[in-house]
C-alpha cells in the first residue's frame, strides 16, 4: 500500500469512528453526562510514563443504591488511557482511578462524577440492559430480569469483510428478520494461519492497530443501536499471545475488555476447538475484568462440549451440536441428545445451541445442508433444553461443492448463488423469523424437556420427535420432524384440552380436529400436506 492510500485509509477510518461513536472523550475532570446503558467514555493522560510501558489503570464507579462497576482503562500508546462504561441506572455516579504506578499522579487517585439520565427509547438493549444469567440458571435475561430470546446468526467474517455501508445493510436486514444475536470471528476463523493475525489487527511493528479496533467498535455500536447483541468468538490464546510479542502492547484481556466496555457483547475465547487450557485461562481473566457474559465455542465434539460446559470460567453452555460433515443422523442426534445432556448436567447452566448444520443451498434440493435441516435442528434443540438457537447461511467445499461461503464468508461474487445479498434473504431466514415470533408469544423460558412422554418414538435419528412442557404443566409442545402422527402419555397433564398445530415452515396455525381426553395413550395426527409440525397443547 503506498503512502497516499495509507493516509486516505486512516482518514476514512477516523471519520467513521468520529461520526458513529457514542462516546464522550474529555481531559477535563468536571462532571460529565451519560445515558443509561449507552457507552460513555473518559480519558486521562500520563504525565510521566515516557517509556510508554503499559500500566494498569482500574476505575471503580459508585452509583445510586450502592451499585458499583469496575473497569480497566485501555491505551494504544502507553500515555493516553481511556475508560468506558454503560451505567445500569440513572442518577449520580462517582468514579475513582487506581493506577499500578501510584507515582503517576495524572492516572492514580483521579476522581470524577457522571450524571446519568434514564433511557427513554424502545431499543431493548438500552431499555432492559446488558445480559445476565437468570436466577434459576436456566436462561439468559437482561439486567432488569426480562428474558432474552436468542435467535442467532453466524456472521463470522462479516466485520472484517464489509464496508460500513454493507455492514449497515446486513444488520438492518437481520434486524428486520428479528435476529437478536450476530456471532462474529473478528480475528478470522480458527484454522487460518497464525501469521494472518498480524494482518488483521496489528501494525508492522506488532503493536495493536487502533484502526482495526475503531472499525470493529463502530460496527458493534451500530448493531447494538439496532438492538442486536454481538457474540465475539475465537478471541482466545492465539490473539493473546500475539499481543505479548510487542512489550508496548497492553495485555490482551485488559485491552479488549477496556475497549468494549459499555457495548453489548459476549465473549468466547474458543472457536471450533477442543478443550484448551489456554483458552480457559483467557476466559477466567475475561471474567475478572468484564461484566459481559463469557462462554466457549467448542468443536463438534461431545467431550469438548461437556468440558467447556462444566468449566467454572463460563457463564453459560455455548453448545455446538454441529453438522458432523453432513451426516444427518449424527447432526439430528446431537441437536436432541447432546442438548438434553447439557441441560441435565451439573452444575445447572443455561444451554444455547450456537451452531448446527447450516442452510448452504437456500433450498431443499440436496441431501443435506438444506433449509429444512437448519430449521428442523433449531426446533429440536429448543425442545431439548436449548434456550436459544443460532442459524447459518452458506458453506464451502468439500462440504458444499459449489458453495462460496454465503454470509459467513461474506461472499461478494454477485453471480454466485450464495452471494451474501442473496443468502441473507433465503427462505430459511424467514423461518428463523417464524421461530422468533412463535417463542415470543409464549413463556419459552419455562420449558422443560419431556421426551419420555412420546410413546411412538421413531428409530431413525432424523425422525425422532421431541417434547417440552411448561413448569406448571399448562402447555406442551411436541415437534414432529417428518412424522404423520405422535402418541403421547398425557396422564400427568390432565388440564390440557386445546389442540393447535403450528407449521414451522410457513408460520400457519391449524386447529386440531380432535378434543383431548388426557390419558396414557393419546394420538394426534399431523395436518395433511405438512412435513414438520409442532403440536401445541394448552389449557
Amino acid at each position: 500500500m503506498d503512502l497516499e492510500k495509507h493516509f486516505m485509509k486512516k482518514i476514512i477510518y477516523l471519520t467513521i469512528f468520529v461520526c458513529c461513536s457514542v462516546t464522550v472523550i474529555s481531559f477535563s475532570t468536571g462532571p460529565q453526562s451519560a445515558v443509561q446503558w449507552i457507552q460513555w467514555e473518559y480519558s486521562l493522560k500520563s504525565d510521566k510514563n515516557s517509556e510508554k510501558q503499559p500500566l494498569n489503570v482500574d476505575v471503580v464507579f459508585k452509583g445510586p443504591g450502592g451499585k458499583s462497576l469496575r473497569t480497566r482503562a485501555f491505551s494504544d500508546d502507553g500515555v493516553t488511557y481511556r475508560f468506558r462504561a454503560a451505567f445500569p441506572s440513572s442518577g449520580l455516579w462517582k468514579w475513582k482511578t487506581f493506577c499500578s504506578d501510584k507515582k503517576d499522579k495524572a492516572l492514580h487517585n483521579k476522581k470524577g462524577k457522571v450524571i446519568v439520565e434514564s433511557y427513554t427509547g424502545d431499543n431493548p438493549l438500552y431499555k432492559h440492559g446488558d445480559l445476565r444469567v437468570s436466577d434459576n440458571k436456566r436462561y439468559l435475561v437482561h439486567a432488569d430480569g426480562t428474558p432474552f430470546l436468542w435467535i442467532g446468526e453466524t456472521g463470522w467474517r462479516a466485520t472484517q469483510n464489509t464496508t460500513i455501508g454493507e455492514w449497515h445493510d446486513y444488520v438492518d436486514t437481520r434486524k428486520a428478520q428479528k435476529f437478536t444475536v450476530i456471532q462474529i470471528s473478528p480475528r478470522g476463523v480458527s484454522k487460518k494461519p497464525v501469521t494472518e493475525l498480524e494482518d488483521v489487527s496489528f501494525k508492522e511493528d506488532g503493536a495493536a492497530d487502533p484502526l482495526f479496533w475503531e472499525d470493529l467498535e463502530t460496527k458493534i455500536t451500530y448493531a447494538n443501536q439496532k438492538g442486536l447483541i454481538i457474540f465475539m468468538v475465537g478471541i482466545g490464546k492465539s490473539w493473546r499471545d500475539h499481543f505479548t510479542k510487542n512489550p508496548i502492547n497492553q495485555d490482551f484481556e485488559s485491552y479488549i475488555t477496556g475497549r468494549l466496555a459499555g457495548l453489548m457483547v459476549i465473549y468466547s475465547p474458543s472457536f471450533d476447538q477442543l478443550f484448551d487450557t489456554g483458552n480457559d485461562a483467557v476466559a477466567v481473566e475475561l471474567n475478572n475484568l468484564t461484566t459481559h457474559l463469557v462462554t466457549q465455542h467448542p468443536g463438534t465434539n461431545y467431550e469438548a462440549n461437556v468440558q467447556y460446559r462444566n468449566a467454572v470460567s463460563v457463564d453459560f453452555c455455548g453448545m455446538q451440536s454441529g453438522h458432523h460433515g453432513g451426516r444427518l443422523e449424527q447432526a439430528y442426534n446431537a441437536a436432541r441428545q447432546w442438548t438434553l445432556d447439557m441441560w441435565n448436567g451439573d452444575p445447572v447452566k443455561p444451554v444455547i445451541d450456537i451452531e448446527a448444520m447450516y442452510d448452504a443451498y437456500g433450498n431443499n434440493n440436496a441431501k443435506n445442508w438444506r433449509e429444512k435441516d437448519a430449521r428442523k435442528l433449531g426446533w429440536i434443540a429448543w425442545l431439548s433444553g436449548s434456550k436459544g438457537y443460532t442459524y447459518g447461511a452458506g458453506d464451502v467445499p468439500p462440504k458444499v461443492p459449489a458453495g462460496a461461503g454465503g454470509v459467513w464468508r461474506f461472499n461478494k461474487d454477485s453471480a454466485a448463488y450464495d452471494f451474501w445479498r442473496k443468502a441473507i434473504l433465503w427462505p430459511s431466514a424467514v423461518q428463523m423469523t417464524i421461530m422468533h415470533d412463535f417463542f415470543a408469544k409464549i413463556d419459552w423460558w419455562l420449558m422443560i424437556p419431556c421426551h419420555d412422554i412420546i410413546l411412538n418414538q421413531a428409530g431413525n435419528d432424523t425422525l425422532k420427535m421431541v417434547a417440552s412442557k411448561s413448569e406448571a404443566g399448562d402447555f406442551l409442545l411436541a415437534y414432529l420432524p417428518d412424522n404423520s402422527s405422535v402418541e403421547l402419555d398425557l396422564s400427568s397433564l390432565p388440564t390440557l384440552r386445546t389442540v393447535r398445530w403450528f407449521n414451522p415452515e410457513t408460520g400457519r396455525y391449524d386447529i386440531g380436529n380432535q378434543s383431548v381426553n388426557p390419558g396414557k395413550r393419546v394420538y394426534f395426527t399431523r395436518p395433511e400436506g405438512w412435513e414438520d409440525a409442532l403440536l401445541f397443547l394448552t389449557k
